[in-house]
């Protein structure tokens, strides 16, 4: 049976209720390991569903909130019963962790669990478990990995069902507000805030909310050697902190990544501390990736490999990147106030110019090169004034010509310029009105002109090669279709130039 229908089904049916996930939750922990039987013992008695349960949960040692339901819906379990019956114990697995995974965060979460660099020898620890997503990642390929974690909150249930599911033997989970005092780990990876409402945000310049006593808490626990993984929210990271002032100063914090929030106020920010000081340099790594999430609607996002691995492979080397990655120094944080978003410090943007293409721009370096206003060196007209000899899309929203002045730009050179990607890309932020503030590299005249020139012969012979080939594609083409016996029916004609070869129909 298509896995992705039964997931389907399953979401519509549970409807995102809490206390029907908690069905599902319940059903799946209790036919683990005996699925044929339990399924059709339960669609028969679905009344035993919280004794089986509570039976199943005692015998394993088990200790699961005090939210598993009490009163259960017997339509609903037998429903969820019916729609399990025809997939394996492998797809309990994906069906749990494809409701409960938090997709929002998907970028946050896939460069955590890939930066961590879990080994089967580590003793982990994870504060606040976030639906099971890291722990699934850690786990999938590594059952008897050693991770501790607790969050007293359904969360703390799905994550436990899940690594049950996945039958992680080593894997402990303790329901209790703090884990053994004396145990220290090599790792700890944790989601910081998560959890938000309405009053929280409109109140958040108001509140004295300190990520970095969490970050304290849970570095607490570190072997001295070890170090910490935080996800966390932007404007969280950047309140006032006398912890994180101490822990700039000292050397801890080793990396800032901040990723993409294009929907909305949710997890960007991945921190990387230390427990003891590694960079001599007295500089923390800082990495821009906005553009990591692709995200179709609220609450589907999905992961930009290509940039969320260019991340990855980034983060623990020494290489700055323009646009992308900067070791800041701590003289230069202290004088932003001690802040640690790296977009004010890796100024970039990537802007998508057409179909498969984009172009990352670090316009820092822009504003401090020797320009000109596009109006110093050109006069701009309104569109179909017939003045302009250079024609001009700006932002999708109209057209403008542009005539340029002789005295400072050639007009082939400007042209070629305003139709370049860093033209192109720069045209993307203004409109009609503004456009005469776009900047052009100050170039002298003769140097234009010798460029220009250069441009125009290698044009031609790209144009000569593009030509020779598409005669011999034609010529194979019809060989082709002689061999076929047809070539005499039609004929393989380019009906203007740059559009691809049609084939016309010759009846005479």
């Amino acid at each position: 049976m298509n896995l992705k229908l039964v997931y389907r089904r399953i979401l519509r049916l549970i409807n995102r209720n809490e206390i029907i996930v908690y069905h599902l939750a319940m059903v799946l922990f209790v036919i683990h390991g005996n699925r044929s039987d339990m399924l059709k013992y339960l669609e028969g008695k679905p009344e035993e569903l919280v004794p089986l349960f509570n039976s199943k949960a005692k015998g394993l040692d088990f200790e699961f909130t005090d939210k598993v339901p009490k009163i259960i819906d017997m339509d609903k379990v037998q429903k969820i019963c019916l729609e399990l019956e025809n997939i394996s114990a492998i797809d309990d697995v994906e069906i749990w962790y494809s409701i409960n995974a938090m997709r929002r965060y998907a970028p946050t979460l896939y460069v955590m669990s890939a930066i961590s660099d879990i080994k089967e020898s580590d003793q982990v620890l994870i504060d606040n478990l976030d639906c099971g997503n890291l722990i699934h990642d850690f786990l999938e390929n590594n059952s008897n990995q050693k991770i501790d974690g607790f969050e007293k909150t359904s969360f703390y249930d799905f994550g436990l069902i899940l690594i049950y599911c996945m039958n992680a033997t080593n894997t402990n989970l303790a329901h209790s507000e703090y884990v053994a005092s004396d145990k220290e780990y090599d790792k700890t990876i944790s989601i910081i805030n998560r959890k938000r409402n309405r009053l929280w945000r409109f109140n958040k310049k108001k509140n004295s909310i300190d990520i970095f006593k969490q970050i304290d808490a849970d570095m607490s626990r570190v072997k001295s050697e070890g170090y910490g993984i935080f996800g966390a929210i932007e404007w969280l990271l950047d309140r006032d902190s006398s912890i994180k002032n101490d822990y700039i100063q000292r050397g801890l914090i080793d990396t800032v990544i901040q990723l993409s929030d294009d929907i909305g106020e949710v997890m960007s920010i991945i921190l990387v501390v230390r427990k003891s000081k590694v960079r001599d340099d007295r500089s923390i790594r800082m990495i821009n990736a906005p553009d990591s999430e692709l995200s179709d609607n609220m609450v589907r996002s999905v992961v930009n490999k290509q940039t969320a691995n260019r991340v990855i492979k980034a983060w623990n080397k020494k290489n700055e990147y323009a646009g992308f990655v900067r070791n800041v120094s701590f003289e230069e944080i202290e004088k932003n106030n001690n802040a640690l978003l790296p977009s004010k410090y890796v100024h970039s943007e990537s802007i998508p110019l057409k179909e498969n293409l984009s172009v990352r721009v670090d316009f820092s370096k822009l504003e401090k090169a020797d320009t000109y206003k596009l109006s110093n060196i050109a006069k701009i007209y309104s569109e179909d004034s017939g003045k302009g000899d250079i024609e001009l899309e700006v932002n999708d929203e109209g057209t403008v010509e542009v005539e340029a002045d002789s005295k400072y730009v050639n007009k082939q050179w400007l042209e070629e310029f305003l139709h370049s990607p860093l033209g192109e890309t720069q045209l993307t932020k203004f409109n009609a009105q503004t456009v005469g503030n776009l900047q052009i590299p100050i170039v002298p005249l003769e140097e234009q002109m010798e460029s220009i020139q250069k441009f125009n012969l290698v044009k031609t012979k790209v144009e000569n090669v593009n030509a020779n080939l598409d005669e011999t594609a034609a010529e194979v083409e019809q060989q082709l279709y002689d061999s076929m016996g047809i070539g005499d029916v039609f004929e393989v004609m380019d009906k203007e130039q740059g559009v691809k070869k049609t084939i016309v129909l010759n009846l005479d």
